[in-house]
């Protein structure tokens, strides 16, 4: 379980943002998207010394079943499975990608440093 944990933290939030999030081409395959978010948060992860993250289906099936409760009013708000680690990100005006997502939430780690 711990395992689980671990390696699924940040994806939680991946399948949600495959709902809410438009690619820039509108064409990006499933596949394609998870590997955005998966090498975005590898490469964050490698960074500081921790192990890699994989996709975790039964995870990702979670995400999008709450993804879609949210769908409809676009509420930034944590699902209640507080097991797991979320990222929400919102933007406006353009089309975002998952790396692009996942970039600014790199990006935030500047703000969280003591």
């Amino acid at each position: 379980m711990a395992t689980f944990l671990t390696t699924s933290l940040f994806l939680i939030i991946a399948l949600l943002l495959a709902s809410l999030v438009t690619t820039i081409d509108g064409a990006m395959n499933k596949t394609e998207m998870i590997q955005q978010f998966l090498d975005g948060h590898n490469r964050a992860r490698k960074a500081v010394g921790v192990p890699p993250l994989v996709w975790e289906p039964l995870l990702a099936t979670y995400a999008r079943v709450y993804s879609n409760q949210r769908r409809h009013d676009c509420r930034l708000v944590h699902s209640p499975a507080l097991v797991f680690g979320e990222n929400i990100f919102w933007g406006q005006g353009r089309r975002w990608s998952a790396k692009d997502a996942v970039d600014a939430w790199v990006a935030e780690k500047r703000l969280q440093q003591n």
